[in-house]
């Protein structure tokens, strides 16, 4: 595939001055994956920001499916990134194989990417802290070093760090015994390029996911606590006392639980005048479930041992019987010789943070509702114009959720067939041949050999469906279901070998959730009689896509995949053509 340089400079000044997607991909002669990754480049580089990208996606208004009309393929390969560009943390590489490690620093180094060669030995602590790797490449001999040694040099890495192995075949089992305590995958040697590459480049994308997501779930978290532990932690405590009474509970009691000071915080938030709290028991507060009881109990039992300060959330009761939901931030009060005299708790209501965040959740299920909506209209679509039956796709979904139901049961695999991807691989499956709506009938139903454009312009209905589906992720705010669809509708008729199209990716290159789909259309087909031919029995079926394995389909998967064949012809038996 032919490369095109683009100069980094250059491309950021067109993107923040508004230019459209199809301009940009004009100009650069390069096609939507390839505009694609000149994002993911300029981003991950430190040059653009994600916000930036996000922004020009929802502002876009461009058509969803692309013309093809003299459409010429090309990658963005190499960004000439200027000297001011910050370099993020490095890759390390604890190798004895010089060859290796100078081909991985070769292939991968850049201003952008650093590459740190350690030889042979496991990093110590202090190297890690130095270094503070996004990902370590550790090639490892099972015969001279522990597992738990190498799970140990996982649990330096700061998290969301990755771990990715270099072992012998031999040594398998073990490499995955590490998956649980946070390797994150494994080549085994002699290494394929190929498929080592991808997985640094998987392992990398992965990392920034995560920290992505850790940054948010502790986003409220960190905002409430700062409010809250900012009084307890003031060296003016009174001060602040007065200064936010009207927001913030501030109770003390003593170890028996009696109130012994109440302000007008507490008064806002409990609707009980101190006069009425002050010797009665906290207890009058905990709801009469035991979980929330049990919480409160066992937090004031750990501020009497530990003499700490302990921040948690508790459900509690106002005056009215309403339940609020509290940050606390509860501290042992101290004697001058250290004896804890009481208990002193300050408090913030965060019932509405926290009903603004069901208000979110709830209106996800809104648009994940609204997606059904639209894969089921555009299934029927299909439908009705006789390219799929509705119980062909009825059991595609079916086959796809069983494989990969199976596939997160295994411990290779946990990590990406997770219920979310299950979840969203069975809404796809129904859009896989969504292109076909675009190839003239005289094309699709005829029953004469295709000449050579006849069948070129057939099998574009993976680039039709791929970019249709494309251009719909970068439009919504939930992408996740149109991502996979797109990886499904481009990619269901590669095969393992290279063999397949549009694009010939060859073994993992492939995304799983196409690998799942082709297995389940295949079985299908064969089963159903497809192309006016003669359908074929479940056994003889398992049989073409065991023949098939290597050269269409991942060996891998056809493996899981005759575990639980008796899954498929269940399915196929339950379900029958219309």
């Amino acid at each position: 595939m032919r490369k095109t340089r683009i100069d980094a400079k250059q491309a950021i000044d067109d993107i923040r001055a508004g230019m459209s997607d199809a301009t940009l991909m004009e100009n650069y002669n390069i096609s939507s994956r390839g505009l694609q990754s000149l994002f993911k480049k300029l981003v991950s580089s430190g040059l653009l920001k994600q916000s930036e990208i996000d922004a020009r996606s929802m502002l876009q208004e461009e058509s969803v499916i692309i013309s093809l009309s003299g459409f010429r393929f090309a990658e963005a390969d190499a960004i000439e990134v200027p000297e001011w560009d910050s370099r993020p943390k490095p890759i390390l590489v604890a190798s004895d194989d010089k060859e290796l490690a100078a081909l991985i620093k070769g292939k991968i180094e850049s201003p952008e990417l650093p590459v740190v060669i350690r030889d042979g030995q496991l990093p110590d602590s202090q190297s890690m802290e130095e270094i503070s790797p996004r990902l370590v490449v550790a090639d490892v001999d099972f015969s001279k070093v522990n597992i738990n040694e190498v799970v140990g040099l996982a649990g330096k890495i700061r998290a969301p760090g990755q771990l990715l192995l270099i072992v012998d075949p031999a040594h398998r089992k073990v490499a995955q015994s590490g998956f649980v305590d946070g390797v994150y995958d494994f080549v085994e040697r002699p290494v394929d390029p190929g498929i080592f590459f991808e997985r640094i480049r998987r392992a990398l994308e992965l990392e920034r996911l995560l920290r992505i997501e850790r940054d948010q779930e502790r986003l409220m978290e960190e905002k409430i606590e700062e409010k809250t532990m900012q009084i307890v932690r003031s060296k003016d405590f009174l001060k602040g006392v007065l200064d936010s009474s009207s927001e913030i509970s501030v109770v003390f009691t003593d170890l028996d639980g009696t109130i012994l000071f109440w302000n007008k915080g507490a008064e806002n938030i409990y609707g009980y005048a101190a006069e009425e709290m002050m010797g009665t028991k906290i207890s009058k507060l905990y709801p009469s479930d035991s979980l929330s009881r049990n919480k409160l109990d066992k937090m004031q039992e750990m501020l009497v041992t530990k003499a700490e300060t302990v921040h948690t959330k508790a459900k509690q009761l106002t005056k009215d019987g309403r339940v609020v939901s509290i940050s606390l931030a509860v501290s042992p009060m101290l004697d001058s010789d250290g004896t804890i005299k009481g208990i002193l708790a300050v408090g913030l209501d965060v019932s509405e943070e926290l009903r603004q965040s069901m208000e979110i959740v709830t209106l996800w299920y809104q648009i994940k509702n609204s997606q059904d909506v639209a894969v089921m209209v555009i299934s029927k679509l299909i439908e009705e114009r006789g390219l799929e039956s509705a119980a062909h796709l009825k059991r595609i979904s079916k086959y796809c959720r069983v494989l990969s139901d199976k596939l997160g049961a295994m411990d290779a695999y946990r990590a990406m067939a997770t219920a979310r991807f299950t979840q969203d691989l069975v809404r796809a499956s129904s859009l896989h041949d969504i292109g076909t709506v675009a190839v003239p009938d005289a094309i699709l139903w005829s029953d004469r050999p295709l000449h050579p454009k006849e069948r070129d312009l057939l099998q574009r209905h993976t680039i039709v469906g791929g970019q249709a589906l494309e251009e719909a992720a970068k439009k919504l705010r939930d992408r996740d279901l149109f991502v996979l669809g797109k990886d499904v509708a481009y990619y269901h008729h590669e095969h393992w070998d290279g063999s397949g199209y549009p694009c010939g990716l060859k073994g993992t290159e492939i995304p799983l959730a196409a690998r799942i789909v082709a297995i389940a259309h295949a079985y299908d087909s064969m089963t159903s009689g497809d192309s006016g031919k003669k359908a074929l029995s479940h056994e003889q079926a398992c049989s073409a896509l065991d023949t098939g394995a290597e050269t269409l389909f991942d060996p891998e998967l056809i493996k899981v995949f005759k575990e639980i064949q008796s899954e498929f012809k269940e399915i196929r038996n339950t379900i029958p053509d219309e």
